[in-house]
């Protein structure tokens, strides 16, 4: 990547990385834009099993709602109706940092990536509707 400047080149460089500037340190919005050719094959040899992908997924988020879904600790993802959502991830947020901890504690640091503490929230995103936003 190739930027006029250096302030544009971090930018880009974070907006590439997740926005992520390390496990714990959160620069703002971005995407996965890492991809290697490896990566692109990788991803051509399962176009066929996409769908079948597709459906497990959901499954598996479905069972996470379901089995987590009635904890008041946590705040969970609200789909918006007609949102394709690909049930990749199942994003909680702890209703206090020292929840989070404890738990990070527990079940190791990468369990949530980057701290729910130090990651801002959009409610522009079309996927992301928190609770009290309904």
């Amino acid at each position: 990547m190739i930027a006029r400047n250096a302030e544009l080149g971090h930018k880009l460089s974070y907006m590439r990385n997740f926005g992520h500037n390390g496990p714990e340190a959160f620069q703002g919005i971005g995407i996965n834009g890492k991809m290697s050719e490896a990566h692109a094959a990788m991803g051509h040899l399962v176009l066929d099993s996409m769908d079948h992908i597709a459906r497990s997924r959901k499954i598996s988020w479905e069972a996470y709602r379901d089995a987590l879904g009635d904890i008041t600790a946590l705040e969970l993802l609200h789909v918006r109706e007609g949102t394709d959502y690909n049930h990749a991830y199942f994003p909680v947020v702890f209703d206090t940092e020292a929840r989070l901890l404890k738990v990070r504690e527990a079940y190791g640091p990468n369990t949530s990536s980057p701290a729910v503490t130090s990651s801002p929230r959009s409610t522009r995103c079309p996927m992301w509707c928190p609770k009290h936003a309904l």
